[in-house]
């Protein structure tokens, strides 16, 4: 995967997808009790796929190498993890103040230290304060 590859506009929209099936078998492989399934958790790329990371739909990899669930409720969460995305995304491909790789690594080592790094920073637009969804 290459900068070029991941800065193009809707490039991730199909690698996105991950199925029910794939989905369920992540929740099994961390324990999420099944009511508590698409209520409060998320599977998301752990290395996002705006970032080059893999979907691994195809059985190639193990079903968690780059899946996990992620709490709606707890913060850091799903929503702080995805202001680190696209973050991450605009210095690769916007501002190009970082390679992919970096990129990648960073997201790897410590996303929730970048997103306190990030709410120091100037900005015209926060996020929006969440609350995780009511069972």
């Amino acid at each position: 995967m290459t900068e070029a590859q991941v800065c193009i506009p809707g490039y991730a929209q199909k690698d996105r997808i991950v199925t029910e099936s794939i989905r369920q078998r992540v929740f099994d492989a961390y324990g999420i009790p099944q009511s508590e399934r698409g209520k409060k958790w998320e599977i998301d790329h752990f290395v996002p796929v705006v970032l080059g990371g893999d979907s691994p739909n195809d059985g190639s990899v193990p079903i968690t190498a780059n899946l996990w669930p992620q709490p709606y409720f707890e913060h850091p969460g799903a929503y702080e993890k995805d202001t680190v995305e696209k973050y991450l995304r605009d210095q690769v491909c916007k501002k190009h103040t970082m390679t992919l790789q970096q990129a990648q690594e960073a997201i790897k080592g410590d996303w929730w230290a970048i997103y306190l790094e990030w709410q120091k920073l100037p900005h015209r637009h926060r996020p929006k304060q969440t609350t995780a969804p009511t069972p």
